[in-house]
């Protein structure tokens, strides 16, 4: 099995070459005939350069669940986020020349992350109340006080209930993605609510698998990203190919 190293030397010697196609289908042979998820980097660096965003957008996303090194995941994380964004541009250009065809496929699910402070941090009773006023952290706070709310459909990833919608009646929990002996949501049941489920949005209830375009806001604090709450969205969307970006990408890794 070729070492990591090796890979590297053979990725830059792929990008040395002069054919830009020609580099792409060396970096493609290497992945085909090894297996090396670094080749799958390179190849969404070269792809992104070539204004290729679809296959760049496809092989930054492979990283993100295959590469373990944070760095490398973070490169790809921001490399997804710009092809997203230039897909989605895409997107909607040709929607204007095609006004009368339908367009779900160009709107946005955003996904906001739960908090650790909650509504009944300092309570004793075991209270239910809608989702929108049960997370009281300061990102959640920060959401809601913007005005987007108002302005786009949006849902709340819950590490213990899900995708669920604002007005989603909870309960006194103390649940973490990063602490699985809490018993989190699995990956699975994420991947089947949005397979099978729908929630209410502005425009009436439609299913979750219909949006061709989610944005993940998962900063938890200025300098730092809830990226398990990411990659858990990214897993769940993956069998339906839609485009999926978040502000992760513009916080410094550490």
């Amino acid at each position: 099995m070729t070492s990591w190293s090796d890979a590297v030397k053979k990725a830059r010697k792929c990008r040395e070459n002069a054919d830009p196609k020609k580099r792409v289908a060396c970096l493609k042979r290497h992945l085909t005939q090894e297996g090396d998820p670094w080749y799958m980097l390179q190849l969404a660096v070269e792809l992104e350069e070539q204004d290729r965003y679809k296959e760049a957008y496809y092989y930054a996303e492979q990283v993100v669940r295959k590469l373990p090194k944070k760095e490398f995941r973070a490169q790809a994380l921001a490399i997804a986020e710009r092809c997203a964004k230039h897909i989605e541009r895409e997107r909607l250009g040709e929607r204007s020349e095609h006004a009368s065809e339908p367009a779900l496929s160009v709107e946005t699910l955003h996904i906001v992350i739960c908090t650790n402070h909650k509504f009944w941090d300092d309570r004793d009773e075991p209270v239910y109340t809608p989702a929108k006023e049960a997370y009281t952290g300061e990102s959640f706070k920060n959401w809601l006080q913007s005005g987007n709310a108002e302005k786009v459909d949006w849902l709340i990833l819950s590490a213990k209930y899900g995708f669920i919608e604002p007005e989603h009646p909870v309960g006194k929990y103390d649940v973490a993605f990063a602490i699985p002996e809490t018993g989190p949501i699995s990956e699975e049941s994420l991947k089947n609510q949005v397979a099978h489920q729908d929630r209410p949005f502005r425009g009436g209830r439609r299913p979750l698998k219909s949006f061709g375009s989610v944005y993940v806001h998962c900063r938890s604090k200025p300098d730092q990203c809830a990226t398990d709450y990411c990659e858990r969205v990214r897993a769940a969307y993956c069998p339906f190919k839609a485009q999926i970006s978040c502000d992760c990408s513009r916080v410094r890794s550490k």
